[in-house]
């Protein structure tokens, strides 16, 4: 039984008249119990056959690198996160019971101080999996506790052997007792887990949230792949409390989950919510599936250096935007995607007879008439594509067929340049998604505020996930800098595209690239080269770029229009600009608003507009784990930006 009231009232004695039998009763305010989504934002089959399929994914699991038979994960966070508790309950899960792990616990200092690893077994008194979990000392709320930056280093490097006490006063070094000093593969760490605790996840002071940053960067830079694990859902969200499978449907969830990944510097879909077992005496369905689910996503991050995850494509939508009703001059509701908004002229106040009548909605969202009079599309698009099946298909062949016409070169090298947040790692994330038919958790995607590459990095696009290389290789670099005295400069970019710079290198602005330089080019091959540039542009921010980022683009473009190199524009976030295309990707060519950004970006560049490429890359889709059955998806969202870009190298 629950009795609400209007916020700020004061509960008095009179509420249970009448009422002195009930067994139980329970307070809440009325924003306190309206905060249930009508659908998930990500979907996952609550099902016991679903449970069995994640089971045997782990059971089967075997990495690709054939010079490991076993992985090892390692579990990095503050006191109390539950580290120990995920370990325990991913043994619980794989039991069919709920273990009791002597390790498990709470101190101020944090309970465990040792490294320890974990096999975990598909069975009691069963073969063990390829899965090894590695728990070791908590990070600290201070400078003065906890585990050091230098040790996680140490452990993930594969120095620090089993059972090693961690004590900041004595750190891990070549003296130390047991330490490894030419670690194998199978020692090393081949994935990261942030453990992140979703009641406190809003509160982490200053200096925890600098470390967390601090090892993000770390591990990135040595391409380790890392997710997030988020835990204690059930102790933010009454209704996920009382069943997991709303995990996805609540409000406050969702609020931590983006928390967490902007703490991180991380797309939305590296954040892995779960529910370890700490009161039950008996496992659960729903709360097995969460755990696998997030188990089986890490698992997939690890493949021999660059780590794709295994996670399926967002379902098709079947949305469609149904006619709406014409505007008057006073408040008006209209219904939309399952939503209910409130539209009035700009400047209007907002009163409180707008929702009369309205009292069961499940959800209202306030906005003016110029925030979505962008729902009124173009009764066509300006743009002709085919969203079928049939068409993602000939696409995705166009892309494994492709052939460069320059017979000296078997493949292609696209350079991905743009400012910092534009999107240029997560459109590769994107086309590897795209064609391994899940959607990759990449290690070298996230933002900070100067931009989260460093170095040169290639990537080869797959056919297919452990299928055969296509022709194209897309490099990505160091963003531009909004100033003169930050980001990739114009001499790096030339360097980059003549094919003088090494793999690998890490771009310094105070030590620009010469012959001088370590690993030097002095006299590439074609094939080193850059064959194609693309201006990643983020479509929310294109209107606002500075004067100077704006020059120093227009001086990239006019150097390399100068060295006949062929360029487009990939305009990406079109799904942050307009709550039609954020729906349903297919809208993109009737959108007002995005039509205009596009029309900004060719202007921008000195370009004509059939040179912008609109894409919507893969940030926040459903963490699931996907049986290698393609997926049925109405769009191929990324493929037509690829395909013309592809077209203008091949008539090269």
């Amino acid at each position: 039984m629950y009795v609400v009231s209007e916020p700020d009232d004061i509960y008095g004695n009179i509420w249970a008249e009448g009422k002195e039998n009930c067994l139980e009763v329970e307070l809440h305010r009325v924003q306190g119990i309206a905060d249930v989504l009508p659908n998930p934002w990500r979907a996952l089959t609550w099902t016991e056959k679903h449970n069995e399929e994640l089971r045997q994914n782990l059971v089967s699991f075997k990495p690709t690198c054939e010079v490991l038979s076993k992985v090892r994960i390692l579990l990095l966070g503050p006191v109390g996160a539950g580290k120990s508790s995920f370990v325990n309950s991913i043994k619980s899960v794989m039991y069919r019971y709920v273990s009791l792990m002597s390790c498990v616990g709470t101190t101020p200092e944090g309970f465990t101080k040792k490294l320890k690893s974990y096999e975990i077994w598909a069975e009691k008194g069963g073969l063990p999996t390829a899965l090894t979990l590695c728990d070791v000392l908590a990070l600290g709320e201070s400078k003065e506790t906890g585990l050091t930056l230098h040790d996680i280093l140490q452990v993930i490097k594969g120095h620090v052997p089993e059972g090693h006490k961690f004590q900041r006063k004595a750190p891990i070094y070549p003296s130390a007792a047991g330490y490894q000093l030419a670690p194998a593969l199978k020692d090393r760490i081949h994935c990261v887990a942030f453990v992140l605790d979703a009641s406190k996840v809003l509160f982490y002071n200053k200096c925890l949230e600098d470390q967390l940053k601090e090892i993000r960067w770390e591990i990135s830079d040595m391409d380790i792949p890392h997710v997030i694990l988020l835990t204690n859902v059930d102790k933010v969200c009454k209704a996920v409390e009382a069943d997991v499978q709303y995990v996805y449907r609540s409000h406050i969830l969702k609020e931590r989950i983006h928390k967490a990944a902007e703490l991180m510097g991380l797309p939305v879909s590296f954040v892995l919510p779960v529910k370890n077992y700490s009161s039950e005496h008996s496992v659960n369905c729903n709360t097995d599936i969460l755990l696998l689910s997030a188990l089986n996503c890490m698992l997939g991050t690890i493949d021999d250096g660059r780590f794709p995850s295994l996670v399926p494509l967002e379902p098709n939508q079947e949305s469609s935007l149904s006619e709406l009703p014409a505007m008057s001059n006073t408040m008006q509701l209209l219904t939309y995607q399952n939503r209910m908004y409130v539209v009035s002229e700009p400047d209007d106040i907002y009163g409180n007879i707008w929702a009369e009548g309205k009292e069961n909605c499940l959800e209202v969202e306030l906005h003016r008439v110029q925030d979505i009079a962008d729902i009124g599309l173009l009764p066509n698009p300006w743009r002709a594509l085919t969203w079928t099946e049939k068409h993602n298909e000939e696409l995705r062949q166009n892309l494994v067929s492709f052939k460069p016409t320059c017979e000296v070169l078997s493949k292609v090298r696209i350079l991905l340049l743009g400012p910092v947040g534009a999107g240029k790692s997560s459109f590769v994330n994107s086309i590897k998604s795209v064609m391994y038919r899940y959607v990759s958790l990449m290690s070298c995607v996230g933002t900070t505020p100067e931009g989260f590459t460093k170095k040169l990095k290639s990537y080869e696009i797959w056919a297919e996930k452990g299928g055969l290389p296509t022709a194209l290789t897309l490099c990505d670099v160091l963003a531009l800098g909004e100033s003169k005295e930050t980001g990739l400069t114009l001499h790096d970019t030339l360097q980059v595209i003549k094919g003088h710079v090494p793999e690998g290198h890490k771009f310094q602005r105070k030590a620009p690239i010469y012959s001088s330089t370590a690993g030097y080019q002095l006299a590439p091959a074609l094939k080193d080269r850059i064959h194609c540039v693309a201006f990643v542009l983020d479509a929310s921010k294109v209107l606002f770029y500075n004067k100077c980022l704006e020059d120093q683009l227009k001086e990239i473009r006019w150097e390399i229009s100068d060295m006949d190199i062929p360029h487009v524009i990939l305009l990406t976030n079109v799904d942050k600009v307009c709550k039609a295309v954020e729906a349903d990707v297919q809208y993109v060519y009737r959108s007002h608003i995005l039509k205009e950004r596009i029309h900004k970006a060719a202007e921008l560049m000195g370009l004509p507009v059939s040179f912008v490429l609109p894409v919507k890359n893969y940030s926040s889709v459903s963490l699931l784990w996907f049986h290698w059955s393609p997926i049925k998806r109405a769009a191929f969202q990324s493929s037509p930006a690829m395909s013309n870009t592809m077209q203008v190298v091949g008539k090269e």
